[in-house]
């Protein structure tokens, strides 16, 4: 977008002319923000120095483009705040602000080719009058160039509330894009950061970009199997927006949680069998159990005489039941024992649990554990 800032002397002098000899010309200047592309929105903003410092009755501001007057914004000293009068019947189209100590500006929406002219800020204060012109050039949208290449990174050994940066890059693309993240449908672009853009050398005097959008991201139980999302917009108008999405689905490893350890009895009148459980919830599941008896160097690791360990799924996908079963309970079973739960052959760290295993005094079911 090219703005040119022109100030015309013999429009000033014409001005001049008109009002009373001693006033003084007032340094005035206008600038543009925004693109100049059909189907967007500019601001021309019209500044005057200095300000007046006691503001009459006879201070305006005026927009004129080409020479057809816009808007006349005058101070009104009973409201003790600028009044605008729009020339224009497209109040759409146009919006007016004016604060009549420094500055006013104009809105132009919806850009067209016809929009393409010379826009001029007229100021008349108790400290003079002054002109400024700014030329507003239109240019068309250009084509979205999507990238060749987004890639998602930082997703490999994600760990249950250890947090982990997840990049997301998107290489060599027109425009720059707008990045936002979600977990399934909700959203978490605040904790992420984007840089700004860099051109790649190689894709036109400063066009083609790349850019990169960084999540700061806590893994939870309950976001494991969720989709991650990256979705990257390229808006080259307001009318032309191409949307482009990368996603992973969460593999959040989780250590083993015990919960709610079991034990238990039970007498069919001639002896009894004890068993005792443990619930470990973890990603990937814990496929192996061990049952240590604490204070003795019994390790039960499968079945053996009168031991049983078994560890059928439960209910969720990645829980694991493990169940030490005693049959014919002796005296030397009774005690305290520890569940370790294992993941493909490797222990992993886990709040263990252990039970206790109480001799009943009398042939009565007893239940108890402590941990």
């Amino acid at each position: 977008m090219k703005v040119d800032i022109l100030v015309f002397h013999s429009f000033v002098s014409l001005i001049l002319c008109r009002f009373p000899e001693g006033m003084d010309a007032l340094t005035v200047s206008t600038s543009i923000q925004g693109q100049g592309v059909v189907g967007f929105a500019v601001v021309i903003t019209c500044k005057y120095d200095p300000p007046s410092s006691h503001v009459a009755m006879q201070d305006h501001l005026k927009w004129f483009v080409n020479q057809t007057e816009l808007v006349s914004c005058k101070f009104d000293a009973a409201s003790n705040k600028p009044r605008c009068d729009s020339k224009t019947e497209d109040s759409s189209k146009y919006s007016f602000t004016a604060d009549g100590l420094c500055c006013g500006s104009i809105t132009i929406r919806r850009l067209a080719e016809d929009d393409e002219n010379t826009y001029t800020c007229l100021v008349t204060t108790s400290a003079g009058i002054g002109t400024s012109t700014a030329i507003l050039n239109i240019t068309h949208p250009k084509i979205a160039r999507l990238p060749h290449t987004v890639k998602l990174t930082g997703t490999d050994n994600l760990q249950v509330n250890l947090s982990q940066e997840i990049s997301c890059t998107s290489a060599r693309s027109y425009p720059a894009p707008t990045f936002r993240w979600y977990i399934d449908t909700r959203e978490v672009t605040a904790d992420a950061v984007t840089l700004p853009p860099e051109t790649d050398g190689q894709g036109g005097p400063g066009e083609v970009v790349n850019a990169t959008s960084t999540l700061t991201y806590r893994p939870s139980r309950e976001d494991h199997g969720r989709t991650l999302v990256c979705s990257l917009s390229f808006r080259v108008s307001p009318f032309n927006t191409t949307v482009l999405n990368s996603s992973v689905d969460l593999d959040i490893h989780d250590p083993p949680l015990i919960s709610n350890p079991q034990a238990s009895t039970n007498w069919n009148g001639e002896s009894c069998t004890a068993s005792l459980s443990c619930s470990p919830v973890s990603n990937p599941p814990a496929n192996y159990f061990r049952w240590v008896k604490v204070g003795a160097e019994r390790v039960f690791n499968s079945s053996r005489t009168r031991h049983f360990i078994h560890a059928p799924r439960g209910l969720d996908d990645n829980e694991r039941i493990g169940t030490l079963l005693i049959e014919d309970v002796q005296a030397s079973d009774y005690g305290s024992y520890q569940c370790i739960a294992y993941d493909d052959d490797r222990e992993r760290s886990l709040t263990s649990a252990t039970l206790s295993l109480i001799r009943p005094s009398k042939r009565i079911n007893r239940v108890g554990w402590g941990g």
